[in-house]
């Protein structure tokens, strides 16, 4: 599958408002949190993480797809590395991302490295919220351990970002999700949750550039504007009209709030945006009484469930949303469905270390696991 057309294998009537101004002066908590609980022993830790997903030589393995990896696996684990101090892991990670994805002649990363090809890139194309996450993970690394000279490479990396991925759309600041493959006569592709909202606004205070703050704004707002079917959730995919700006869903490919779409949420809690007016659709979707488990995804055109329930990642963003919208995870039903692959373990542990760094609570795998 072509990056110009989505990366994940996973598998009608939009509800719109104006944003409310004081949203973009939001401070970072607005309404008392809900606590995630309490953690249960035996639940996924980083250091278990590393010991099943990360090699020696710091490639990020996913058991499923062992001869693939991609540039969100390796910019992921950097943010954990960093957020759980572990000097050690970050550059073996580092190391290998820059040695075997770093291949563009700008500083972007390759979004694909593949074993089965020779051990090379088989698509040099990028993927922009690995980029952003790359950026992020080196810009926090140069501050825990400043004597690494990791500012200029974030700085530079970001650069490159503001320079071939941002365009003016229809009256908006759009983010790409790739240089190449995602704009077209009419309208240009956008994934909403590619906008790391804490990195944008992190990146505007360090350049002082506000740019990258008008950019989280104006993502906020696609945010808001790209709410479609019975309970107003994002899609995986939007396009984003050329001549007004009118956001509507990709057809074929971002039709579901799925296993892109996911991580909106997780994105909005870790940063100021993450308000109730931003989080309460998801909120209501995930506690809805008539579903007998929490869904993995619907369908925005029929509102159609997946035929199973939500794996361990989902659920943790699930009940990390609940807290950061003053709700109890308590009202999630009942756990099950997928298992603790790569995928799910890392959206675990990212919202861990989001229940973590906003003080919203313990760590939202292990509160959703009681």
């Amino acid at each position: 599958m072509s990056h110009s057309e989505g990366r994940r294998d996973h598998g009608r009537v939009p509800r719109r408002s104006l944003l409310p101004a004081t949203l973009c002066a939001a401070p970072l908590l607005l309404r008392p949190r809900a606590s995630l609980g309490t953690p249960p022993p035996g639940s996924l830790t980083w250091r278990g993480f590393k010991s099943r997903f990360v090699s020696q030589d710091g490639r990020v393995v996913d058991p499923a797809a062992p001869e693939v990896s991609h540039s969100e696996g390796q910019a992921w684990a950097l943010l954990l590395a960093e957020h759980h101090d572990d000097r050690e892991a970050f550059g073996r990670i580092l190391a290998w991302t820059r040695q075997r994805l770093a291949v563009r002649p700008d500083r972007l990363l390759a979004w694909r490295w593949r074993v089965d090809a020779g051990g090379v890139v088989d698509d040099p194309n990028n993927a922009t919220d690995a980029d952003l996450c790359f950026v992020w993970a080196l810009l926090r690394a140069s501050r825990r351990w400043p004597r690494d000279g990791l500012q200029g490479v974030a700085f530079a990396a970001a650069a490159d970002i503001r320079r071939l991925l941002l365009r003016s759309v229809g009256g908006r600041l759009v983010l790409l999700p790739g240089a190449r493959g995602f704009e077209h006569d009419r309208f240009v592709v956008a994934n909403p949750s590619y906008y790391v909202f804490a990195a944008l606004d992190d990146l505007a205070s360090a350049l002082e550039d506000e740019t990258w703050s008008r950019l989280a704004d104006h993502g906020e707002r696609l945010l808001f504007d790209a709410r479609f079917g019975r309970w107003a959730l994002t899609p995986d995919w939007v396009r984003v009209a050329r001549q007004d700006g009118r956001v509507s869903m990709l057809p074929n490919r971002g039709e579901r709030f799925s296993y892109d779409a996911v991580r909106v949420p997780l994105y909005l809690a870790w940063s100021r945006r993450g308000t109730p007016v931003m989080l309460d659709p998801f909120a209501d979707f995930w506690t809805d009484r008539t579903h007998a488990y929490l869904p993995a995804w619907s369908s925005l055109t029929n509102d159609g469930l997946s035929p199973y329930a939500a794996g361990p990642g989902i659920r943790a963003i699930a009940s990390l949303t609940l807290a950061a919208a003053g709700r109890s995870p308590a009202g999630l039903p009942p756990p099950g469905g997928e298992p603790l692959n790569y995928y799910h373990s890392a959206l675990a542990l990212l919202a861990e270390v989001v229940g973590r760094e906003t003080g919203l609570g313990p760590a939202a795998l292990r509160a959703s696991a009681t």
